[in-house]
């Protein structure tokens, strides 16, 4: 039994040629003619539709699963451009992907992940390995998402994903399933058969100031901290332009909060407080966004980044994950990067230096394919988490 996989890569400007040029790239170094998978990231100067249908077709109209994102990851490659593609084929006698997409987040995450949940249902078995997914990071509630899919699924299975990226516009993010290109859902695919996985998860953050409390919180909405409206104390945190200018603020300052029960899972994450990036503000409502739910009375540290704890907690993550290999030989790697551990941050050598390091660690002739990405989905103590500004290696072994 085998798995051969292979990765191809392309930054041409036009749709058409940048599909056939990666798909002939990943089948010809995984050494096959028609693969019975396809994993697809791209960001979003293309024209989506004909980028997906081009693949498509190049591919034998295999099964394809994917999603837009603010930039694109491959061995030797990490392209934050507005014009970058990444293919990954994958032909095997002892794996096995059942996927399939859905809409309708904004009106209720918590029906899609219900839709989700009856949908894996069917085909969740005993050798099911971990479920992929990216989802619309506009209009997801991940929490929501997970509440639904556990009401419909009773068989838990790790997470692996991301919210969708645009290139930092946050307006619109696509979800690809087979020549199908939709927004406001989900891509998901199930992955099963003769397989382990091993993932790794770190973050780059440190706390500013003291322990902060959310008094006043709706849904995913945040309207006060310490009894005093958001804005005013995000105002002593930023600048005033960086309050103008919100893609920045998303890539620089989160929330680290102390989630019950989770504490202890681990330190080459970081610390025992998840980080979460603040997706939008809304200046009518006096309130923040982020893509999950928040409860008044949480507890948390505002964070900044650092680079220097990012790139060393990254090395360490490479390092625990070749570890946690016992020798075995990984199929291909699945990388997904926080949006706001590439070019916003980081100068473009220090961007590239970070992730060879990771490949190098775990080997430079590996299929490897990864995006930047708005959200990280990752568990954590068998629970699965959405993460912000972190870092994610998922193995297939």
């Amino acid at each position: 039994m085998s798995t051969q996989a292979g990765v191809g890569i392309s930054q041409h400007h036009n749709p058409k040629v940048a599909g056939q040029t990666a798909v002939a790239n990943a089948l010809e170094q995984a050494d096959i003619t028609q693969p019975d998978f396809v994993f697809l990231f791209a960001t979003v100067g293309y024209r989506q539709e004909i980028l997906v249908k081009t693949v498509r077709a190049a591919t034998g109209n295999a099964p394809l699963y994917g999603c837009s994102a603010a930039g694109i990851i491959a061995q030797g490659l990490a392209d934050e451009s507005n014009f970058a593609v990444a293919v990954m084929v994958v032909r095997s006698d002892e794996l096995r992907f059942y996927h399939g997409a859905l809409t309708g987040l904004s009106q209720s995450s918590t029906a899609v992940g219900q839709e989700l949940g009856r949908r894996i249902s069917q085909a969740n078995g005993a050798d099911a390995i971990a479920l992929f997914l990216n989802a619309d990071a506009i209009t997801v509630n991940f929490d929501d998402l997970m509440t639904g899919l556990g009401q419909t699924n009773q068989q838990p299975l790790p997470i692996i994903g991301s919210l969708c990226g645009d290139n930092f516009a946050y307006q619109k993010t696509y979800q690809y399933h087979n020549e199908q290109v939709i927004s406001d859902g989900i891509s998901w695919a199930l992955l099963s058969g003769n397989a382990d996985l091993v993932t790794g998860i770190s973050h780059g953050c440190v706390a500013v100031g003291q322990k902060r409390t959310i008094t006043r919180a709706k849904g995913n909405k945040i309207y006060e901290i310490d009894h005093q409206p958001v804005m005013d104390v995000l105002h002593d945190y930023l600048e005033d332009d960086e309050i103008e200018s919100w893609d920045r603020t998303a890539v620089n300052l989160g929330l680290g909060l102390v989630i019950p029960g989770l504490a202890g899972y681990g330190a080459d994450y970081g610390g025992d407080v998840f980080i979460r990036c603040m997706m939008s503000k809304d200046e009518a409502t006096g309130s923040v966004a982020m893509a999950t739910n928040i409860n008044e009375g949480s507890d948390f540290w505002v964070t900044r980044r650092d680079t220097e704890k990012m790139k060393q907690a990254a090395k360490q993550t490479a390092f625990n994950v070749l570890n946690r290999l016992n020798g075995k030989t990984p199929k291909f790697v699945l990388h997904i990067e926080c949006d706001g551990r590439g070019k916003m941050v980081l100068p473009e050598t220090d961007k590239q230096a970070m992730i060879a390091i990771m490949q190098e660690t775990i080997g430079r002739d590996i299929p490897w394919i990864g995006l930047y990405a708005y959200g990280e989905v990752c568990p954590i103590k068998d629970h699965n988490c959405l993460h912000g500004f972190a870092g994610v290696l998922s193995v297939v072994c």
